[in-house]
C-alpha cells in the first residue's frame, strides 16, 4: 500500500511510477536551473514551473536559445560603450604620475624649497646637475619633477655637466694608478673627450 494513496499497487506499478516520479524532479531541477540558476530553490512542482514559463514571458526567453545570442550581443555593446568612455591606459599612467608628482612637490615645499622657476636662484646648470643626481638615488618621482621644471623653462637636459664629473673622476683614478710618465697622455685624452662632450651638448642645445 502506498501511502497517501489509501490502495494497494502491484509492484510494476509502482516501479513505474517511481521512475516517473524520479523524471519529473530530474526535470524540475533542470527547469529549475535553465530559469532561475544552480542556487535556486528546488521545492517548486513541474507543474508550477511550466506554468510560469507559459505564463511568464520573460521566462519562456530564458529558455530560448535567441535569448541566449541577444543577451550576448547586448553585452557586447554594452562593454563596447564602456571602454570608449573610459580613459585611454596612457593618459590614466600620466594622471596617476602627476598626482604623485604633485604630492612630491608639496611635501618639498613644505620643507622650505622653492625657486626653481626663478632663474636668477635656479640656473640651467643646477637643474640638470640635480636631475642627473637623483637619476641615481632611483626615485622616478623626482627626475619627473625636474625634468618638468626644464620643461616648463622651456630648456633641455643635458648630461654635460654630470659626464664631466664622470670623466674627472675616471682621470684621477687612472692617473693614480699609472706611472708618471703616462699622466699627461691621460689627461690629453680625458681633455678631448670632455671636449667633445660639451660641444655635442651645445649642438642639442642650440
Amino acid at each position: 500500500m502506498i501511502e497517501g494513496l489509501g490502495e494497494y499497487v502491484p509492484v510494476a506499478q509502482l516501479a513505474e511510477l517511481e521512475q516517473r516520479i524520479a523524471d519529473q524532479k530530474r526535470l524540475t531541477k533542470e527547469l529549475d536551473i535553465a530559469m532561475n540558476g544552480e542556487d535556486a530553490a528546488e521545492q517548486a512542482s513541474l507543474c508550477d514551473l511550466v506554468a510560469q514559463a507559459k505564463n511568464s514571458e520573460s521566462r519562456t526567453h530564458i529558455i530560448s536559445p535567441q535569448v541566449f545570442e541577444d543577451a550576448l550581443k547586448e553585452r557586447d555593446q554594452l562593454m563596447l560603450a564602456l571602454s570608449e568612455r573610459l580613459p585611454h591606459p596612457d593618459d590614466m599612467a600620466v594622471e596617476m604620475f602627476a598626482m604623485a608628482m604633485r604630492e612630491k612637490m608639496a611635501q618639498k615645499r613644505e620643507e622650505g624649497r622653492f625657486g626653481w622657476s626663478d632663474t636668477s636662484i635656479c640656473t640651467h646648470e643646477l637643474l640638470n646637475k640635480l636631475l642627473c643626481g637623483h637619476v641615481d638615488k632611483g626615485d622616478p618621482v623626482d627626475v619627473g619633477n625636474f625634468a618638468m621644471m626644464l620643461w616648463h623653462r622651456h630648456e633641455r637636459t643635458s648630461l654635460a655637466a654630470h659626464d664631466a664629473e664622470v670623466i674627472e673622476y675616471f682621470k684621477n683614478e687612472l692617473v693614480k694608478s699609472v706611472k708618471p710618465i703616462f699622466r699627461p697622455h691621460i689627461e690629453g685624452v680625458c681633455a678631448v673627450v670632455q671636449q667633445q662632450i660639451t660641444q655635442q651638448a651645445k649642438e642639442v642645445q642650440s
